[in-house]
């Protein structure tokens, strides 16, 4: 008993981590198999997700965000976890960088695994949200309850990709039927909680099972627009440390640039088609080269990684023209760069004022881009309380791709005011556009803590007058008893672990288990098992 006690004091004065060595533990197994479980250990992502250290507390401090989040403990098919040791089962060839979970400079772009980690921003958020400073672990003092399920990674899993609402051929509705199983499995899930849940459908929405698009509240890369939800609409993940929010701090937006205009795609349609002839028979614009390269089958690159983003941080402007989809990553990597983007503008549908950058009668750039302002929907108090973006400040709008040299080449012959404040602007936004990772971890303003925001102007519209007075329906031990919880019974201790005392003092089990969740955040059947376990005495 001295031993354990002294084994929480160094604990909590940080002298100790629970952090095994990558270098010498190969096999990335426990070291003691009792204390954590395999659910929340160490599916090789660097570190446990579940404990932190001291620096990352103090990184946590720095956010903003006032929002109680309830992180869901999910069932371990359902996990993060769970994929992560699928893909790592794989033997198809996979990057030097994990699934978005550390920072890593993709050294080569490696097929299907490279192109597919564009859509895994879930694996991203699950970890930010499971360290958030103000993750609650009781569901009545939550705002707003996080799923975890990495929905859109599985779907777009690099060696079984499955498109058009995450339908694979020859599987039998198994992605449907495994989402079906999930949301019965949400314990908090009725119909006052309904609208505070939080799905993360980090791909374009239209590749998403019906279950989850149909939810009150998600948040997507953007894409078809589904009638009565919210979808807030999220940047991908970009893990390179060129991009991470503190070096985008030292960038020299505004500095001269080498090259006019850079492309880098796939000729998949008639309007890239069109670019790529003027473009290739352009090799100089108000005297700086023009640079494209034509990327085969989605999959065959001219250029490696790292060559690719050299090329944007040297290059004026880059053309993101339509693709298959009005979400694409390319507009974020160039805007991380300071390269100014220049998109094909189309009347779009619903009357929306503002234009469609995908094409003709298509959704506006408003409700398909993050954090979009609009001077008609909102007002300068909106854009600076809600951090919003406002992309006419640096996008080039033109109406056909005939009308792209004759553009650049006024605006850098005639206009170097106007490149100096869209490069300016380029700045004071970027890093909305990525998520801090590592020592960047909730920097204030990047993309995480810009959808916080939204979630909290979210949660104050949608909370009753009254405020929230959730009703949980909990299944006792034989599966026909029910409790009823509510968020005014504050004072209550959710009970853990029965009737006990912890370590013969006045603080009870359940308060200790609390405890170590706040403080230590850990997951709550880790502190039930090391408190059960080494610290409670029956009373």
């Amino acid at each position: 008993m001295e031993l354990w006690t002294d084994f929480w004091d160094r604990a909590e004065n940080g002298d100790l981590k629970f952090l095994p060595s990558r270098q010498n533990k190969t096999a990335l197994d426990p070291i003691n198999q009792g204390y954590y479980s395999k659910d929340t250990y160490f599916a090789e992502m660097g570190k446990n997700l579940n404990l932190v250290g001291h620096d990352d507390i103090a990184r946590k401090e720095r956010s903003s965000a006032k929002l109680k989040v309830f992180v869901y403990e999910l069932e371990h098919e359902f996990t993060l976890e769970k994929y992560i040791e699928d893909i790592n089962s794989h033997s198809q060839p996979r990057s030097n960088c994990d699934w978005n979970m550390n920072v890593c400079a993709e050294e080569n772009w490696v097929g299907q695994y490279s192109s597919m980690r564009q859509y895994g921003a879930d694996a991203t958020l699950i970890k930010l949200f499971r360290s958030y400073v103000n993750r609650v672990y009781d569901p009545a003092d939550a705002d707003i309850f996080v799923v975890p399920f990495p929905h859109s990674s599985i779907c777009r899993t690099y060696f079984r990709q499955c498109w058009g609402k995450c339908s694979c051929s020859r599987d039998g509705g198994r992605e449907k039927k495994r989402v079906e199983k999930m949301i019965k499995s949400l314990k908090y899930l009725n119909d006052d909680t309904k609208k505070f849940h939080l799905f993360l459908l980090t791909g374009d929405t239209e590749n998403h099972v019906d279950a989850l698009t149909s939810m009150p509240l998600y948040v997507s890369l953007g894409g078809q627009d589904f009638k009565g939800s919210t979808n807030i609409v999220i940047p991908p993940a970009n893990t390179e440390p060129g991009y991470q929010p503190s070096a985008l701090a030292k960038f020299d937006w505004t500095r001269p640039r080498k090259t006019a205009v850079f492309m880098n795609f796939g000729v998949v349609n008639d309007v890239r088609r069109d670019a790529f002839s003027v473009l290739e028979k352009t090799p100089f614009i108000a005297g700086l080269p023009v640079e494209v390269h034509e990327i085969i089958e989605h999959r065959h690159f001219v250029l490696s990684a790292q060559e690719t983003w050299q090329k944007y941080r040297d290059s004026y402007f880059c053309p993101i023209l339509q693709g298959d989809l009005p979400y694409q990553k390319r507009f974020y990597d160039v805007v991380a760069a300071g390269c100014i983007p220049v998109v094909v503008a189309s009347a779009s549908r619903d009357n929306n004022p503002h234009k469609s950058w995908f094409k003709q009668g298509s959704l506006g750039y408003n409700v398909t881009y993050p954090f979009a302002y609009s001077n008609f929907t909102h007002t300068i108090e909106d854009k600076q309380r809600l951090g919003l973006v406002d992309y006419s400040e640096f996008v080039v709008e033109v109406d056909s791709v005939h009308s792209i040299v004759p553009v650049i080449e006024s605006l850098l012959k005639n206009d170097a005011e106007a490149i100096l404040g869209m490069q300016t602007a380029i700045g004071k936004v970027a890093k909305k556009f990525v998520y801090g990772l590592g020592d960047d971890m909730f920097t204030p303003g990047d993309a995480f803590d810009t959808m916080l925001i939204q979630l909290e102007e979210y949660h104050s519209l949608h909370r009753s007058k009254g405020g929230q007075d959730f009703h949980f329906q909990q299944e006792g031990r034989g599966g026909a008893e029910t409790k009823s919880e509510t968020s005014n019974i504050k004072n209550q201790e959710t009970t853990y672990c029965g009737n006990r005392k912890w370590n013969g003092t006045d603080m009870s089990c359940n308060r200790r288990v609390s405890y170590l969740a706040d403080h230590y955040h850990m997951a709550i059947p880790m502190a039930i098992q090391a408190v059960l376990k080494e610290n409670c005495t029956c009373v």
